[in-house]
């Protein structure tokens, strides 16, 4: 899990949220995008990212509470740990519902790994999935290609690309797909949040990826199978 995020609907002041989040982490507030309120005494390992949307531009009005990365899984460590208090982030007559999850899978390059070849299976991946599909970009980045499948506005949008020492397969999954697993993870059912979540991932990722590809760079996949 390399995403994790909640809204908050109709959350007029996001103080009470981040002082009591800041018992975990290292709060970074921001008002309609620009960095507010500063937790400058509150040095932790990990962060959380507070957003707050008073509607003044014409936005949803709520609050988003966003664990990326590295604080992404230290924040499900805790839920697994039963660590965390959920109290911190039900509010009263505000509706709080699971927002995004990132999910994804990285397979290590190995000697025969190299660019090119990565580029072409991208490429030759996307010829495929464009039988599927209507929305498919493949661009360049400064570490290569970057194959997406759907808009970022879908339930439901799919990238490839290399980060590290590896290649990512990522799912972001939101709106109707979030709501069928958050009370599993809001009622701690955590064994049956990630069959659901790993159910879907691997399914989807089967959809859009071959099982055995001339570039092996799907082996991790038809391991699973």
């Amino acid at each position: 899990m390399d995403w994790i995020s909640f809204n908050i609907q109709g959350l007029p002041d996001p103080r009470t949220i981040a002082y009591g989040l800041s018992t975990y982490f290292t709060p970074h507030v921001l008002i309609d995008d620009v960095p507010s309120i500063g937790f400058h005494g509150f040095k932790k390992k990990y962060k959380v990212s507070v957003r707050q949307y008073p509607g003044s531009k014409g936005y949803w009005v709520g609050t988003q509470i966003i664990f990326s990365g590295k604080d992404a899984a230290h924040f499900y460590k805790l839920i697994k740990t039963q660590k965390f208090n959920w109290q911190i982030l039900m509010v009263d007559q505000h509706t709080l519902s699971l927002g995004q999850i990132d999910f994804c899978s990285s397979r290590t390059n190995d000697s025969n790994d190299r660019t090119k070849s990565f580029d072409a299976f991208l490429v030759n991946l996307r010829s495929q999935i464009l039988t599927n599909t209507r929305h498919i970009t493949l661009k360049d980045s400064l570490e290569g290609k970057v194959l997406k499948v759907n808009r970022r506005t879908n339930a439901l949008y799919y990238r490839v690309y290399k980060k590290d020492i590896g290649i990512r397969f990522e799912l972001e999954m939101k709106h109707g797909q979030t709501k069928l697993v958050q009370n599993y993870l809001f009622n701690n059912q955590l064994d049956q949040f990630e069959h659901q979540l790993t159910s879907l991932y691997y399914k989807y990722s089967q959809r859009l990826l071959p099982l055995a590809d001339s570039y092996s760079h799907t082996d991790w996949l038809a391991d699973f199978s």
